[in-house]
């Protein structure tokens, strides 16, 4: 498939490739008798997916048919109003629904008939959104009630299987929150390895930090354990921290990875001008909960980031983006933030060293036009 052959021929060539390799053993060869064991077992064994595939393909042509699928995009957009976050929500929880009753393979051909598009509409490329509904119908295999997976590890140990799957759901619960990364942010589509335009991989690659760290605090949160045995206070912070790591609000990572760390440690955050203005809240939260987070404003004018979103929604001209003079170091001491200006190059290092050493929240508002 890597040389861009199609999953058929692709299967094709490596069916007839084992087939060869299988007789570089004795034992493994695919004499007369064994290979017609093979194929008796492999018409047997198709017969489940058969079933499952025609009875999918039954449910996706009425679907498309009587367009009940684009009927069905509308109604998930409407219910959200618009937002992604809602929207992808619901998908999640349809495909839940769906996998409840189904296998993975029809989960995922159902859903990926009647739910992507409302993500595809959105914005969301249409590959990471099939990824979201294909993931999630693989996690409904360890969902209760139903959960085929552990009721069938259950008939294996002997377990009970409710408590099984509980455990299961338990332990797989932060893994809920990666597809997250593939459709609220921007730079989701690089936790997939397909970089957006303009990306780089430095950025993806930070995202992808920022996931592993979502599902190690959730993880610890929900397991009550990090190192040692964690109080429910230090539990529910880890989870806070986790899920607001997940936000599609960037600044909100900083007060995610502030909560789940310990207000002892200090965190830094790099931000435009643009980008900034969507650290509004981040700054409230962190003068609220006191968390010794440093906030570094490049302050050029120029507030890009609003002309990307701006442009993300096919505008040819970005409007509400010419502000300018904005008092930045106000407004972090309006939310109860410290705030400090740096307008010469010489005041600079001071400056950072000071505002990392601090032990209250506090914006830097590096000038550099």
């Amino acid at each position: 498939m890597l040389m861009g052959y199609s999953p058929t021929v692709s299967v094709f060539y490596a069916t007839v490739t084992a087939f060869f390799v299988s007789f570089f053993r004795r034992e493994t060869a695919m004499y007369p008798r064994r290979f017609v064991q093979a194929m008796e077992a492999g018409t047997t064994g198709v017969l489940n997916v058969a079933a499952t595939c025609a009875a999918a393909g039954i449910i996706v042509g009425v679907v498309t048919l009587t367009g009940l699928g684009l009927k069905f995009s509308s109604i998930i957009l409407a219910y959200a109003g618009g937002s992604l976050v809602l929207t992808a929500l619901y998908t999640s929880l349809i495909v839940w629904i769906v996998g409840l009753a189904v296998p993975v393979t029809a989960s995922y051909i159902i859903c990926a008939v009647i739910a992507a598009p409302a993500m595809i509409t959105l914005g969301v490329p249409d590959f990471a959104a099939h990824m979201f509904i294909f993931y999630y119908a693989l996690l409904s295999e360890v969902s209760p009630p139903t959960a085929l997976s552990p009721f069938a590890a259950a008939a294996i140990t002997g377990g009970d299987p409710y408590r099984t799957t509980m455990q299961a759901w338990k332990y797989t619960m932060p893994a809920f929150v990666v597809p997250f990364f593939f459709v609220l942010d921007p730079m989701g589509a690089g936790v997939l390895l397909k970089l957006p335009a303009g990306a780089s991989w430095l950025e993806a690659g930070w995202l992808i930090f920022l996931g592993f760290f979502a599902i190690a605090a959730l993880a610890a949160g929900l397991q009550g354990w990090i190192f040692r045995k964690a109080g429910w206070l230090e539990r529910l912070l880890l989870i806070a921290g986790g899920l607001l790591v997940i936000s599609p609000l960037n600044s909100f990572d900083l007060v995610g990875v502030a909560l789940a760390t310990g207000s002892a440690r200090k965190v830094i955050g790099l931000f435009g001008d643009g980008s900034s203005m969507y650290s509004i809240q981040a700054l409230w939260s962190a003068a609220d909960l006191k968390l010794p987070i440093t906030f570094i404003v490049v302050n050029n004018g120029g507030y890009a980031a609003l002309s990307e979103f701006l442009s993300h929604f096919n505008l040819k001209e970005p409007i509400g983006t010419e502000v300018r003079g904005i008092d930045f170091v106000g407004l972090a001491k309006s939310l109860g933030c410290a705030g400090v200006r740096v307008q010469k190059p010489a005041e600079l290092a001071a400056t950072l060293r000071a505002a990392i050493q601090s032990p209250v929240p506090i914006l830097v508002d590096v000038v550099v036009t």
